[in-house]
């Protein structure tokens, strides 16, 4: 069935095609459950190697009978194929036709026969003309090449082929394949246009080429009919612009620099509108719903976006950063640079819309999330990069419309601020409420110490504020406060002044204020607040408070001993402020000072065991003060001179204080005498010292009970 030429000429093709009735019977499309499974080893079988098969060969002869039954308004079925289950071996056959037709370099008209074949010259005019009427011809057949498929029922039952060093879904493929010729059809267009500027890129894409050019073609026809590898052309425009300004700088014409970057960009920006409209016409075909329910789920990067060293978005990202750094500031016309800044941001949508497309993939696949963050912040980087310029150069709707489509909330903060316009950010917490715009203007806020703006948000947005500061725990409470959430205010304060460990004072001001907050929780509008006796809470933060007050009464001479600045000093832990009252810190103790130790200890809240074991800590410090006498102490001694003590002068004190129990503050002399401090001096086998402190325990306590019972 097959011609003698290698493959049908397009020209017959296109033929067959308006002779077929208007719309195509096609068989009907079957949902697809799920990707045909495919070993590793059929992913490693190269397409050149299938298409040397009888499959391949029958695919193609398949297709055409195809094209000749569509022109007699016939249907072509699966059990009419050379493969009637879809297998791995039918994906790469599908793309090396794809490739094969979109290659096809037409018929070859004896009239540029001669032309051709002189390797050395460009094409003209009218041979241009014919290679995008080749073209054209071809984007005819490819679409019927996308109709066979979908007809004989393959479309969505098609898995994943090797494309570079990728993998992607074959359906993608040859919808990018579609893109590419009608790509390259617009650049033949640009070509009769600006021959110089495409001349030269041409000519530098071949050279760096895998494929050479053959004796019977030009290199430009050749170049036109390597339609699979079209997207070098923009890597080559900007290379040779970039050669261009190399050479000419310092003493080049501005006006022909200005030309060559308003040109270029014109070329590059209808080579990939022309694949950007022709991937909005396949997109319903190629993007139809089961592609999205294939089990073997890829991130799509489509070709226009691709990156690597000669990728089209590093292409794209060279010329944008040129025209930013070079052609921009050299413009001295301010015409001239509003279409370059008009161009710049037609550049930059190009950019950002690859990344977008790519972006919005890879979340929908839920792919692995270091990939996700590393595309993320690539991204930001990339838009940051671009969406600049305009704001250096005050172009600020330009960037807004970036800074909107592309989700640079920095950039419309920035914007908005600069400008006086926070009700643009208002309309942004709506319009990106989902995005968490008024989460990320808090958090500039918050970076920036702007927390006046950040607390002073409207009614609306006060409970995102809440939620946002609900890990700032030394902001959330002012905003409690003002919102009249006095309870979440004082438990805040609470928790803050329990983790304060630096200035004394501040734990002060924290518990003052928690214990305001708690007060007005409890009330009602109106009413007198009622403190109750057993109310717990309340008199945890009395006794907090009162254990400062103990502190910054501590006598001068021990901070100064210290070195303790009274203004600066962090708060004391009980432990440390009874040893610091007691100790060999306080070595001129006087009975006050071991009154305060006892108080400390009382608002420790300590168990009975615990308050017990820190009372004999006291009082064995207060003897020990006076070691020596205690040691050397007779039972003949003046009873003034035992009573003039430390401890017993510190005994009389205690007794007198209204707060301080005597039963469960002054410990009995024997289990004074056995504490840890005291039992290595063995007092307790001196009766003289058994018999002077159980007569002196014995004194307060009667005194204390007479005054209990006249009481």
């Amino acid at each position: 069935v097959l011609m003698e030429r290698d493959f049908i000429p397009t020209s017959e093709m296109m033929t067959m095609r308006r002779a077929s009735v208007a719309e195509t019977t096609a068989a009907p499309v079957t949902t697809r459950s799920a990707a045909v499974p495919m070993s590793s080893s059929s992913f490693n079988r190269s397409p050149v190697a299938a298409a040397g098969g009888d499959g391949y060969m029958q695919l193609r002869s398949t297709f055409l009978t195809f094209c000749q039954s569509e022109s007699q308004g016939q249907c072509l079925t699966a059990s009419q194929s050379p493969f009637p289950s879809v297998t791995a071996e039918l994906d790469q056959a599908l793309v090396q036709l794809s490739c094969e037709l979109i290659n096809d370099k037409g018929v070859l008209d004896p009239r540029w026969a001669e032309r051709r074949a002189m390797t050395a010259d460009p094409l003209s005019t009218a041979a241009l003309l014919s290679v995008q009427q080749d073209l054209q011809n071809t984007q005819g057949v490819h679409e019927m090449f996308l109709q066979f498929v979908i007809s004989v029922g393959w479309w969505d039952k098609l898995g994943v082929v090797a494309n570079g060093d990728r993998y992607v879904p074959t359906e993608i493929l040859l919808g990018e394949h579609s893109e590419k010729v009608a790509a390259a059809a617009a650049l033949v267009g640009f070509h009769c246009k600006h021959p110089n500027i495409l001349d030269r890129a041409v000519e530098h894409a071949l050279v760096h080429s895998d494929t050479p050019t053959p004796p019977t073609s030009s290199p430009h026809h050749h170049f036109y009919h390597q339609v699979e590898n079209i997207g070098d052309i923009v890597s080559s425009l900007v290379t040779c612009l970039e050669l261009r300004l190399s050479t000419s700088a310092g003493g080049g014409n501005l006006d022909q620099d200005t030309e060559l970057f308003i040109t270029t960009n014109i070329v590059i920006e209808g080579f990939l509108s022309a694949a950007h409209q022709q991937r909005q016409k396949t997109y319903s075909v190629v993007f139809s719903p089961y592609v999205l329910q294939r089990d073997v789920q890829m991130e799509h990067l489509p070709w226009t976006a691709s990156g690597g060293a000669t990728g089209l978005r590093t292409a794209l990202l060279k010329l944008f950063m040129l025209m930013a750094e070079r052609a921009i500031p050299a413009m001295n016309h301010s015409a001239a640079q509003q279409d370059l800044f008009a161009q710049l941001g037609r550049l930059a949508d190009n950019i950002l819309d690859g990344f977008d497309l790519q972006l919005q993939s890879a979340k929908s696949l839920k792919i692995n999330e270091t990939r996700m963050e590393d595309l993320q912040s690539e991204m930001e980087r990339t838009r940051r990069q671009i969406i600049q310029p305009f704001l250096d150069n005050n172009q600020r709707e330009m960037a807004r419309q970036l800074a909107e489509r592309y989700r640079d909330f920095s950039a419309l903060i920035a914007l908005a601020e600069s400008g006086g316009e926070d009700s643009h950010l208002m309309s942004y917490m709506c319009k990106f409420a989902e995005e968490g715009f008024a989460e990320y203007v808090f958090k500039h806020y918050l970076d920036q110490g702007k927390l006046s703006k950040l607390l002073s948000q409207p009614a609306a947005l006060h409970q995102k504020l809440a939620d946002f500061l609900t890990p700032h725990s030394k902001l959330r409470w002012l905003h409690c406060l003002r919102q009249g959430d006095f309870t979440t205010a004082h438990h805040t304060l609470h928790q803050l002044a329990q983790e304060e460990c630096v200035f004394l004072s501040k734990k002060k001001t924290l518990l003052s204020v928690a214990k305001l907050a708690y007060l007005a929780s409890d009330a009602s509008e109106g009413d007198a607040v009622v403190i109750r006796p057993d109310d717990v809470y309340f008199n945890s933060l009395c006794e907090q408070q009162e254990l400062i007050s103990l502190q910054e009464e501590m006598p001068s001479h021990i901070r100064q001993g210290l070195e303790i600045d009274y203004a600066t000093m962090r708060p004391l832990t009980p432990q440390e402020m009874i040893e610091m009252l007691t100790g060999d810190t306080n070595a001129n103790a006087e009975p006050e000072d071991f009154l305060r130790a006892l108080e400390v200890v009382k608002l420790m809240n300590a168990s009975d065991g615990d308050v017990q074991t820190l009372c004999r800590h006291v009082w064995s410090q207060a003897l020990l003060k006076e070691q020596a006498y205690w040691q050397s102490v007779e039972e003949s001694e003046r009873q003034d001179s035992v009573a003039n003590t430390l401890l017993c002068r510190t005994i009389r004190l205690v007794a007198q204080h209204v707060g301080l129990p005597l039963d469960r503050f002054l410990p009995e002399p024997a289990d004074l005498l056995a504490s840890e401090l005291l039992a290595p001096l063995q007092l307790q086998q001196r009766p003289a010292v058994c018999f002077w402190l159980q007569a002196a325990h014995d004194h307060v306590m009667g005194e204390a009970n007479r005054e209990q019972l006249n009481a």
